[in-house]
């Protein structure tokens, strides 16, 4: 029985891009590891997330960029977005993320992928990415929340640059990614935009200091 993937953006669904979009992006037709069900607890969930983002991220390379630099009001982002839920970056089950999930793993794949190698571990000195270029005031709700993470995952990688790289690059859901974790929290609260109110899982905090870092790097030109 093919396995599915439900993409939780504006409506679930399943999706499965044709071989002729991953041939012209990769240049083959060879597949990508594909994520495992590895259980319903939130370590199981967090290894899951990061596979699928890596193999997403992989698979196609250009659009996972070009979605991650699209402000979230954009008429297309959504189903720019959806586009890169390939199911066969999932190798059995069903995997349901919403779109602030989805955005999070292609951010710690691009980490990954792009600036993991590099041995970088001071950010203070970079400037900070005009995060409200492009959108229109007053914010939408979603460009809101979009911002406050962003923010907040550069004002971890500022305060804690070392520890913040240690974690990105520790294995989601391991006890070593807990530990590290912990080590960052005593930035948190000085990083936690005014009246804003932020879920602080470790699937969440790998997400934005990922998203953090990345920004920051772009802005400063790298890729």
């Amino acid at each position: 029985m093919k396995h599915a993937l439900a993409i939780s953006l504006v409506v679930a669904l399943t999706i499965s891009p044709s071989a002729s979009i991953f041939a012209q992006e990769t240049g083959s037709l060879i597949k990508r590891p594909a994520a495992q069900i590895r259980g319903t607890s939130p370590e199981a969930v967090s290894r899951t997330l990061a596979e699928f983002g890596t193999c997403v991220v992989r698979k196609y390379p250009e659009r996972a960029q070009v979605v991650t630099r699209m402000v979230v009001t954009d008429p297309e982002y959504s189903s720019r977005l959806k586009a890169l839920a390939d199911e066969d970056c999932l190798s059995t089950g069903e995997l349901s993320m919403s779109s602030s999930l989805l955005r999070g793993a292609l951010f710690v794949a691009l980490y990954e992928r792009l600036y993991s190698s590099q041995g970088r571990i001071d950010f203070s000195g970079l400037a900070s990415p005009d995060y409200l270029k492009g959108y229109t005031q007053p914010l939408a709700p979603e460009a809101v929340s979009v911002i406050a993470i962003a923010r907040f995952g550069e004002c971890v990688a500022r305060k804690e640059g070392a520890n913040s790289v240690q974690f990105l690059n520790s294995l989601p859901g391991s006890s070593s990614e807990e530990t590290l974790v912990r080590g960052l929290t005593p930035s948190f609260s000085a990083c936690i935009p005014a009246g804003q109110t932020l879920r602080l899982s470790r699937q969440f905090v790998r997400s934005a200091v990922a998203e953090g870092v990345v920004g920051l790097l772009r802005n400063e030109g790298q890729n």
